[in-house]
C-alpha cells in the first residue's frame, strides 16, 4: 500500500524535491487528506479544499524522522480542524472581503504560510 501511495502522490508532482523520511511523511498525510476530503463528512473541510494540500507539505516537509500513520492521521486531523476554524474567521473578516481579487490572494498565501509555520512548533 506504501509504495502504491508514493507512485500516486508523486504522478501528480506533489513530492517533487523531497527525500525520505519526508516523501513518506507528505505522502501518507496527502493520501488521508484526500480520505477525509471525499469522505461524507467533507463539509466540514469545504472551506479549505484548496488550501489544505498546500499546507500539509509545508507542515510535514520539515519533520526529518518517519512519522507513524497514527501520529499522522491524529495530526492532519487536528491541522483540517484547525484550519477550518481559523480560515473561515480569516475569510470573514470585514478586511479581508474590502480588498481587491489579487490583493486577496497573496493574503491567503500569506495565511497558509504563517499558520504552516506555527503548527509546525507544535508537531
Amino acid at each position: 500500500m506504501k509504495k502504491e501511495i508514493l507512485k500516486k502522490w508523486s504522478s501528480l508532482g506533489f513530492l517533487d524535491g523531497l527525500e525520505e523520511p519526508k516523501i513518506s511523511n507528505v505522502a501518507n498525510a496527502f493520501e488521508l487528506t484526500a480520505q477525509k476530503l471525499i469522505s461524507e463528512e467533507s463539509y466540514r473541510y469545504r472551506i479549505i479544499e484548496q488550501i489544505s494540500f498546500p499546507i500539509l507539505r509545508l507542515i510535514f516537509q520539515t519533520v526529518e524522522i518517519e512519522i507513524n500513520s497514527d501520529s499522522i492521521e491524529e495530526n492532519v486531523l487536528k491541522i483540517l480542524d484547525k484550519l477550518s476554524i481559523e480560515y473561515k474567521e480569516y475569510i470573514e473578516n470585514p478586511i479581508a472581503k474590502e480588498v481587491d481579487e489579487e490583493y486577496y490572494i497573496d493574503t491567503e498565501a500569506e495565511f497558509c504560510r504563517a499558520f504552516s509555520d506555527i503548527y509546525k512548533l507544535e508537531l
